[in-house]
């Protein structure tokens, strides 16, 4: 914890407090008060309580996953949310799971406590939304962390498989074919803790119910480039839009190389990616670009395949940044948002 709490102040440029406590105690959460008494951000998450069959499970189990993850986010909740309503701005996130929507059966202590949690936030967040103090829940579905592998080690147990075979069909139901990282999970949640755009897309929301339809509707910026947040969150919420006076903040061709770079750094098939990143690089045409991609489809390592590549002359004194970049993106190393900073740095001297 104090390795991270380093790293996490380096990156920001001051000191990070940080305390190791058992939160599910009143005393814990007095100590972690005592460090951040007037927190405007709180992130409530617990490790889930162990799966198994109801059977097994007596009242002691089921008030320990009570206290873990109903009653102590509660009682943080209780003693932030106030002065987070004094100062107008407040971020609640609660980390639950996707079992609360769709409840898993050897999950039965997390679905019951964590249901519980998500209909008693319901009805506060409505109330302090008003003072700009916003509630959330987080329902993470399958996402490669310690307690996935433990759960898939215990059904592997109980089906008698091979724990492959189920990882493999769990990531196979999956839309993306594989499971979330959790940088990924880490940027969503940072965005929910954000002041970004989320008011004036209510807005634009309210108004349309009010009658006023979407293309009867203007947000006016003084530049072109203040609309960018406007744009990601109008985007994420599924909202069509226009925009009159330069490009798209996605549609931007920078912004577009950027996140190739990421796209192909978490799913190393991705040609469409890796055409594009591939070319970034001097020296390196659509030809030279096919022919890494096929080097690295033929081989069982990717990355050992990006390593082998010869790269044209022009391109040699770039390829051991390129290489070092994608290596350490692909091994998850340092993490979000230093990933993208990693990139921004890379990406600096190719920018047009």
């Amino acid at each position: 914890m104090r390795k991270t709490a380093e790293e996490i102040g380096a990156m920001a440029g001051h000191p990070v407090q940080w305390l190791a406590c058992d939160i599910t105690t009143a005393g814990g959460r007095a100590a972690a008060l005592l460090k951040c008494p007037q927190p405007d951000i709180l992130v409530n998450n617990a490790g889930g309580p162990p799966p198994g069959d109801f059977r097994d499970w007596d009242r002691d189990a089921w008030i320990r996953a009570i206290d873990a993850n109903m009653l102590t986010p509660i009682e943080l909740i209780k003693a932030t949310i106030d002065g987070m309503i004094a100062r107008e701005f407040g971020r609640i996130v609660n980390i639950t799971s996707s079992a609360v929507k769709a409840p898993i059966d050897i999950l039965g202590l997390s679905n019951g406590a964590r249901s519980g949690l998500t209909g008693f936030v319901a009805g506060i967040a409505r109330k302090v939304a008003r003072h700009n103090v916003t509630i959330n829940n987080l329902l993470p579905g399958s996402f490669d962390t310690d307690r996935l592998r433990g759960n898939l080690e215990l059904r592997a147990k109980a089906k008698g498989k091979p724990v492959d075979e189920l990882r493999k069909a769990q990531m196979n139901a999956s839309p993306a074919g594989r499971f979330g990282t959790p940088a990924e999970f880490g940027a969503a949640c940072a965005f929910l803790c954000s002041a970004q755009a989320g008011y004036i897309v209510e807005k634009i929301l309210e108004t349309r119910e009010a009658g006023i339809i979407l293309k009867a509707q203007a947000v006016l910026f003084r530049a072109s480039h203040h609309s960018a947040s406007l744009e990601v969150e109008l985007t994420r919420r599924n909202i069509p839009f226009v925009k009159f006076g330069g490009l798209k903040f996605l549609e931007a061709a920078h912004i577009k190389d950027v996140l190739a770079v990421l796209r192909w750094a978490q799913n190393i098939r991705d040609r469409v990616a890796g055409f594009r990143v591939a070319q970034l690089l001097p020296g390196i045409g659509p030809s030279s670009a096919a022919k890494l991609l096929d080097r690295m489809a033929d081989s069982p390592d990717p990355i050992r395949g990006l390593s082998e590549f010869k790269p044209p002359a022009a391109t040699a004194e770039h390829w051991p940044d390129f290489e070092a970049t994608m290596g350490t993106l692909r091994r998850n190393a340092i993490g979000w948002p230093a990933e993208l900073d990693l990139v921004g740095r890379w990406y600096a001297p190719h920018l047009e």
